[in-house]
């Protein structure tokens, strides 16, 4: 059976925490209350501001130790920002196995996180399935440590309920080793992700997909790492600024106006595979349908020689609705719209709309429309899927 805990800025760590009215106080004693030891979502711990605004939790969580599976940590937006900050916390969340993370504004406060030996957010160690959905990161992680490193079990090929996943957050304002790591084993979905205005030692994405012996192709669905609707815009690289080793692959990524290979020019690029010709992936291309636009110290190098690309667009313009104001969506010209490669499951952009009820084909990268609106944005109160709309009274039928 499932269990719900609450946490509130008012609430108390001696609560029961079971009902909103007998909250915790802190997110990990909730973590601590927990006894689930199984799949996903078996305990659900349900985060909220404070009545009228936003609420910050200065918390390092850990459900390491004490060990605890199958939780879901999520903020609940409806009266503001949750923020975590982890300024001065050893780690953001170190997470056990089948932990999810989601909708939280993770971020250093007034300096970074102190991780000497940690990332913001990862896995206890490698075999650990763990998701993170709807997150910004702001200014979070310290120089030498990686913001999200996705660990999942060491299979190389398993089914969907067992592999890992970082759909639909955003990463800014950052200065650190990369935004996010993939280990070796595993299969990850890395989905939807805005990275702008930061500065990493290597690369912005680094993945691998699964170590399996090389020629033997995964069955339909289950290819490795998959990079998706990326969309990477005013960072300097050390290294590529997209980067894929073992079995990954990438689909429908923007790159643009990045200063990328710092530390080498002569040797990194925007995009970069080391998979070798002998692993299987559809139409035996790593790199399918992406945009480079505008990227400096790699003019005719925008993919490392006898890379395997399909359908991608060079230095043409993304369409961004309003760079200088930070809004990455594509206007109604962009190129990006209609040009992405078709995915194999019912995925959703950064704003948690899905790709196949808004748009077919897909776009490139990680907006689709300007037109619908980000998750919790009251000023849209409009149900975009209706065919019918109510205002002030009347009914309007749209056919």
């Amino acid at each position: 059976m499932a269990t719900l805990f609450y946490v509130t800025p008012t609430g108390s760590d001696s609560n029961i925490g079971t009902t909103i009215g007998a909250s915790f106080k802190t997110i990990q004693r909730a973590i601590e209350a927990s006894t689930s030891s199984g799949d996903w979502n078996e305990t659900t711990i349900k985060v909220y501001p404070s009545a009228s605004s936003g609420a910050t939790y200065h918390e390092g969580l850990n459900s390491s130790s004490p060990y605890r599976q199958g939780l879901t940590i999520e903020a609940i937006t409806d009266n503001g920002v949750v923020y975590l900050d982890v300024g001065g916390e050893s780690y953001g969340f170190l997470m056990g196995y089948y932990n999810t993370l989601r909708n939280f504004y993770v971020t250093g406060g007034t300096g970074h996180a102190d991780c000497p030996s940690n990332d913001t957010i990862k896995g206890t160690s490698a075999g650990q399935p763990m998701r993170v959905e709807d997150c910004i990161f702001d200014n979070c992680t310290r120089t030498n440590r990686t913001v999200v490193t996705a660990t999942d079990r060491s299979h190389p090929f398993q089914d969907d309920a067992g592999h890992s996943w970082v759909k639909r957050c955003t990463f800014k304002n950052l200065d650190c080793t990369r935004a996010i790591l993939n280990p070796v084993a595993g299969h990850t979905e890395i989905e939807s992700i805005l990275i702008y205005d930061s500065t990493f030692d290597y690369e912005a994405i680094f993945v691998y997909g699964a170590s399996e012996a090389e020629g033997t192709e995964p069955a339909a669905g289950e290819r490795g790492t998959v990079l998706e609707n990326i969309t990477v815009d005013g960072c300097t690289t050390g290294r590529d600024v997209i980067g894929m080793g073992q079995r990954a692959f990438a689909r429908n990524c923007i790159v643009s106006n990045c200063d990328a290979g710092t530390s080498s020019p002569a040797y990194y690029r925007l995009y970069r595979s080391s998979n070798t010709s002998s692993y299987t992936f559809p139409d035996g291309k790593t790199f399918f349908n992406c945009i480079a636009y505008n990227n400096e110290r790699t003019a005719g190098n925008l993919f490392y020689p006898d890379e395997q690309t399909s359908s991608c667009f060079v230095n043409q313009a993304p369409g961004y609705s309003n760079r200088s104001g930070k809004d990455f969506s594509l206007t109604s010209t962009s190129i990006a719209l209609g040009a992405g490669t078709a995915l194999a499951s019912a995925s959703f952009d950064i704003n948690s709309a899905s790709y196949i009820q808004y748009s077919s084909p897909i776009p490139i990268g990680a907006f689709q429309n300007p037109a619908v609106a980000a998750a919790g944005d009251s000023s849209l109160n409009i149900n975009v899927l209706a065919s019918t709309f109510t205002m002030n009274g009347s009914s309007i039928t749209v056919n």
